[in-house]
Parts: C-alpha cells; sequence; structure tokens
C-alpha cells in the first residue's frame, strides 16, 4: 500500500466513524430506556426442579443390585467365557512340557555373501 492508499482507507474510516457519531444514542440514553428484567423461576420451574430431583432419586435406589459392593454386572463379565476357549489348549492341557522344534531360519540355505 501507498501513502495515497492509507490516506483513502483513513478518509473512508473518519466518514464512517463520524456517520456512527450523528446516528448512534448516547450511551446514557440507551442505558436510560433499557426495562429492568428480572428473572422469576415460577409454579413450573419449580415443578421441573422437582421431577428432575424424583427421576435422579429413582435412579439411584434402583441401582443393580451389588454383592460385597461389586455390581452385578461385574461379577456376570467376571465368569463369562468365550465360546472358542476349547479351541485354545493351555500348557496344562498338554502336560506342561513345551518342546521346541527346529525354526524355519534353522533350515534355510544361507545366503550368497553373507559374513556368517
Amino acid at each position: 500500500m501507498t501513502s495515497r492508499d492509507d490516506e483513502k482507507v483513513r478518509a473512508a474510516f473518519r466518514v464512517l466513524r463520524d456517520a456512527d457519531v450523528r446516528i448512534a444514542p448516547s450511551m446514557s440514553a440507551v442505558r436510560g430506556r433499557a426495562p429492568v428484567q428480572t428473572r422469576r423461576i415460577g409454579i413450573y420451574g419449580l415443578a421441573a426442579a422437582a421431577a428432575i430431583i424424583a427421576v435422579l432419586g429413582v435412579m439411584f435406589t434402583q441401582r443393580a443390585a451389588t454383592h460385597d459392593g461389586v455390581s452385578t454386572e461385574v461379577i456376570a463379565l467376571s465368569h463369562w467365557r468365550a465360546p472358542t476357549d476349547a479351541f485354545l489348549p493351555t500348557m496344562s492341557m498338554n502336560q506342561g512340557n513345551a518342546v521346541l522344534g527346529a525354526s524355519l531360519l534353522d533350515v534355510l540355505p544361507p545366503i550368497a555373501g553373507d559374513s556368517q
């Protein structure tokens, strides 16, 4: 931007500022005519609050029954077994002695140029 462009922008803002001063009312005039608004909760607000409290009360009293402080859902989940557990034999099912055989790497021929 040149200094001439700066002057054009300043002049345009000056015109807008002067128009705002002429058109806009003063702050004291605006505050003087503003109505004071008060909020009243009213009977419907109290009824809604009572309904919310009642629903929360029912929710907390109807929670899942607990056994020693643990909910029934947690107990049921801890006893769950996957239907495919039978396909995954454990070490104890295989007499507990795992014997490792030769690895695929042990039977591969050496690569040409390998230092080993």
